[in-house]
């Protein structure tokens, strides 16, 4: 019962059309972490890598983004302590608290790189770039998509349950 909720989950993220890298139009990469947090780069490098964003333009059609990301993360799925879906209208999202040393280290992050840009990579596929606005000194943040909410309790899930595993 178990495997057929991992492969269920699996199923569901690499079929979801938020983002895809080039090498996903391949069929994706299996080994890719749940959750990584990156920052975005000016220019492609040896230490950074082209993803697609998926966006809804105004007009309600999709769009693609180009967006380069660095390799490296900031945050990955061992930083999580919990995850909730909350959901407002068309819009849904996963809550994430960072564990308390997580916090102290995005903390830190955050307040180095206001008005920089980051990437919320989740299953290898890149959800969401947003602006650092101000610090985030409580380790609470969210990541927005157009998931319904059973997809994204589901990537939910998999965040707590790999992270959880990781941090024993």
């Amino acid at each position: 019962m178990q495997f057929l909720a991992i492969i269920l989950i699996l199923t569901l993220a690499v079929g979801c059309k938020q983002g895809e890298r080039e090498d996903d139009k391949k069929g994706g990469d299996s080994n890719s972490p749940v959750f990584e947090m990156r920052m975005v780069d000016n220019s492609l490098s040896p230490d950074s890598e082209q993803m697609i964003l998926s966006l809804k333009g105004k007009d309600g059609n999709p769009t693609q983004k180009t967006i380069i990301v660095q390799k490296t993360t900031v945050l990955d799925v061992t930083d999580v302590e919990t995850t909730s879906v909350w959901a407002r209208g068309d819009i849904v999202g996963i809550d994430i608290t960072l564990t308390a040393v997580a916090r102290k280290r995005f903390d830190e992050f955050t307040r180095q790189n206001i008005g920089r840009h980051v990437a919320i990579v989740i299953n290898g596929r890149l959800q969401d770039e947003e602006t650092i606005k101000s610090e985030i000194s409580l380790g609470e943040f969210d990541v927005r998509s157009d998931w319904t909410p059973k997809e994204a309790r589901l990537i939910a899930k998999e965040i707590k349950q790999t992270s959880k595993r990781r941090n024993k």
